[in-house]
């Protein structure tokens, strides 16, 4: 879980407690129907460095089209600005669009919430050929 616990406390959302035990339900949900959700982990030395969780379904009210939305993606901060963080980066994206073809998915989209250097995420997703297509925009009521 080390992975997962930095990866939420790093982001945006780090206010909200991390529950371990919900976590560990969704992940196995996660594995349980791997047509639908996607787990996918860059390693070095044995280390999970970076982790990419997407899920795979049908627009809200349209048919016949299916959307993989990006629900986490997260690289260890010690390794974003290294070589070895950039290559896990990319291989992360190139196998999440592997893992879209193979469910037939017309589409990917990507949300980015995480408050973390942005320019550079932005300009990450535009080399590997994603464009903006609207934005986050964030009220907190409490």
């Amino acid at each position: 879980m080390t992975l997962a616990e930095t990866a939420h406390l790093d982001g945006h959302f780090a206010h909200i407690p991390l529950s371990k035990d919900k976590a560990v339900k969704a992940f196995k949900e996660a594995i349980a129907a791997p047509d639908r959700h996607g787990i996918l982990l860059a390693r070095h030395n044995d280390k999970a460095i970076a982790h990419l969780y997407c899920v795979a379904a049908q627009h809200a009210f349209g048919t016949g089209a299916l959307l993989a939305t990006v629900q986490t993606f997260f690289v260890m901060p010690q390794y974003r600005n290294s070589l070895i963080g950039g290559r896990a980066a990319v291989g992360l994206m190139y196998g999440l669009r592997s893992w879209s073809k193979h469910r037939n998915v017309s589409e990917v989209l990507i949300h980015v919430t995480s408050d973390t250097d942005l320019r550079r995420t932005h300009k990450f997703f535009g080399h590997m050929g994603y464009r903006p297509i609207g934005g986050n925009f964030s009220l907190k009521l409490k």
